[in-house]
């Protein structure tokens, strides 16, 4: 049942999805064949700088609406008329959760692919630059492995967990608000708005104050420090890794007990 529902809120949101994505490739090609032609030695500077500014309000829009809508569909499919009909499915509250969860990691993954191809795109005008990728990228990587103290394999690995987890992490964390917000007899919204306000700056707080703590290490001892703030940094992706998940499992652990004990379509 799990998959239907996984396949149902896929099939819905590529509906809107889907042409978003493709507009965007379409007009990152035509971008791509304008800067590439004697045509943009004609154009006036002021119309280049509108479809400049234009191409990047549509990335940034697409973006955005591939980030929001499965936190709206969420809320649509769960918590408004649609609910009555969701909730009778011989489905347990977790599914509901994990189709949706899916979905948005989905889509986040798939629209991150699409703005770096049409970044690939965009980039081909410069032959130079293309052809040095490879050499920009090992760069990045090698410095970033020996700040890790990890070979470039596990860093890949590493990026991949921790770029996967975070999504989930904040895609159930919006869900979770939206839960707590359901239980509100009027502005659900606005309830589940506020609540992930206070939900983020708990958070941002409390991983300032670690931050901030490491100012405070026995500045007398400066091997010490040295080494602290070292092992800090090292280890710091895995602390936060485990925060990620830690907290992940309490959102989804909290979603499904709210929409099982404490369900409010009202």
């Amino acid at each position: 049942m799990l998959t239907n529902l996984i396949a149902f809120d896929l099939k819905n949101s590529a509906r809107l999805l889907v042409p978003l994505h493709i507009a965007l490739l379409i007009f990152t090609i035509l971008g791509r064949i304008t800067l590439g032609s004697d045509f943009l030695m004609q154009m006036p500077d002021e119309i280049f700088a509108l479809l400049v500014i234009f191409y990047v309000m549509m990335v940034i829009v697409v973006g955005v609406i591939s980030s929001f809508y499965f936190i709206y569909w969420f809320y649509k499919n769960l918590f408004t008329d649609e609910g009555y009909l969701m909730h009778t499915l011989p489905v347990k509250p977790w599914q509901l959760v994990a189709s949706k969860l899916t979905g948005l990691f989905f889509w986040q993954v798939i629209d991150g692919a699409i703005i770096l191809l049409c970044m690939f795109i965009l980039s081909t005008v410069d032959a130079t630059f293309v052809r040095d990728i490879p050499y920009y990228v090992s760069v990045f990587t090698t410095s970033l492995a020996t700040d890790l103290r990890v070979n470039q394999g596990s860093l890949i690995v590493i990026f991949i967990v921790t770029f996967a987890v975070q999504l989930l992490r904040r895609g159930l964390a919006a869900f979770f608000c939206i839960c707590v917000g359901q239980r509100f007899n009027k502005h659900r919204v606005l309830a589940a708005f506020i609540a992930y306000v206070i939900l983020t700056s708990v958070l941002s707080l409390a991983a300032t104050s670690i931050m901030g703590a490491m100012d405070y290490l026995p500045s007398n001892n400066g091997a010490l420090t040295t080494v602290l703030r070292g092992q800090f940094l090292h280890t710091s992706f895995l602390v936060e890794l485990i925060q990620d998940l830690v907290l992940g499992g309490l959102y989804f652990f909290g979603c499904t007990w709210l929409i099982s004990k404490h369900l409010n379509l009202e």
